[in-house]
């Protein structure tokens, strides 16, 4: 129920993704009108589904499974901006058990979300709508904010500088 609920989340990445060659999960046909999303989220690395091959897009998404989502969606999208803004790497390896620790660390030190953030308390539970909306704006509104200041960077590195007229 909740991983419908990341339709809209899915939607816009989709749009700047182009389009990769067909993979699909053993439980997604390829009629299925979400198949053709499913296989983009997966190619780009955001959504990599099961280690048996599942998408399980009938389960719901647990806090520790968006918070990992979040972070490789962030990273999805700093990466296609040039330069790369300094923000802690998450491809350390976990070797606290946690799965979903580099992630959360990521999200937590890059400031995509607040400290308090329900996603780092008992992962396991299902995502709220609310939950998942929350979360979704506050990387959003990082993103926005590191944009802003990749822009500001950029217009400030003009000043004093010649122009060219044409």
């Amino acid at each position: 129920m909740i991983r419908y609920a990341l339709f809209p989340f899915i939607a816009f990445i989709i749009l700047s993704i182009p389009v990769f060659a067909e993979t699909q999960f053993s439980d997604v046909p390829a009629g299925h009108w979400a198949a053709e999303s499913v296989t983009k989220m997966s190619e780009a690395g955001i959504m990599k589904g099961y280690p048996d091959g599942k998408f399980n897009g009938d389960k719901p998404v647990t806090r520790y499974e968006l918070a990992v989502a979040l972070e490789r969606f962030a990273q999805f999208i700093e990466a296609s901006r040039a330069p790369l803004t300094a923000i802690p790497s998450s491809n350390k390896p976990d070797t606290s058990g946690n799965w979903a620790k580099p992630s959360l660390g990521f999200l937590l030190s890059g400031g995509f979300l607040p400290r308090d953030s329900e996603l780092t308390k008992d992962g396991g539970k299902a995502v709220s709508g609310e939950l998942l909306a929350q979360s979704l704006a506050s990387v959003a509104a990082r993103l926005a904010t590191l944009e802003a200041d990749r822009k500001s960077e950029t217009s400030q590195s003009d000043v004093g500088k010649p122009s060219n007229p044409k």
